[in-house]
């Protein structure tokens, strides 16, 4: 099972010394991360913020974190930056020059983690699916859904012969799929030949 929530308050309590809480969430399972979502439902005027969550059938897009750095971050690099940039003097005489000079510093700072820092390239990977394995899932729910419907006992002993037979061809391809990759990375051993007679020990 899984959890999801907008990760904000949900309670807002009247009195002042308590401090918000998060008191609704959403459970669930079988659904993948990327077709839902959670959102704050800001309409009612109570101490309570319900939450919205969206179920949907399409992959959702969601955008990349902004991060200063990853495990491909050029350190050596990141500190040869900040040393040049530091290096130049600043003046610290009135309000306005302290106000520059932190903005100066975290601008460095993050420049040179972004010029220091790779941007990691995510590739997908195609993931083909035999056509029997597809027809064998696509009859599978068919005899889940009518044995929904229904409850026969018939129904029921069918559904679990093909949830069996569904398990045995999906473990034979995985063996073929391993065993394909073995004969690629493991190159087929050669005859050795020796030369001359051999020598008696």
């Amino acid at each position: 099972m899984n959890i999801i929530s907008t990760g904000q308050p949900t309670y807002w309590p009247t009195d002042k010394d308590k401090i918000p809480d998060i008191v609704d969430f959403c459970i669930f399972k079988g659904i993948a991360n990327t077709n839902i979502s959670c959102s704050s439902c800001w309409d009612l005027s109570s101490d309570h913020s319900p939450i919205l969550v969206e179920i949907t059938a399409e992959i959702r897009e969601t955008t990349r974190r902004c991060t200063l750095h990853n495990k491909r971050t050029n350190w050596p690099l990141f500190r040869a930056l900040t040393d040049e940039a530091f290096s130049v003097p600043i003046a610290l005489q009135t309000k306005g020059d302290i106000v520059d000079a932190v903005e100066y510093f975290t601008t460095s700072v993050q420049s040179a983690a972004w010029n220091s820092t790779p941007i990691n390239q995510h590739k997908l990977t195609e993931q083909h699916i035999p056509t029997n394995i597809l027809q064998k899932i696509s009859e599978k729910r068919a005899l889940r859904k009518l044995w929904q419907q229904n409850r026969c006992p018939e129904t029921k002993k069918r559904l679990n012969h093909k949830i069996k037979e569904l398990k045995r061809i999906l473990n034979n391809d995985r063996n073929v799929g391993s065993k394909r990759t073995s004969r690629v990375l493991i190159p087929p051993l050669l005859p050795t030949i020796h030369s001359g007679k051999q020598q008696r020990k």
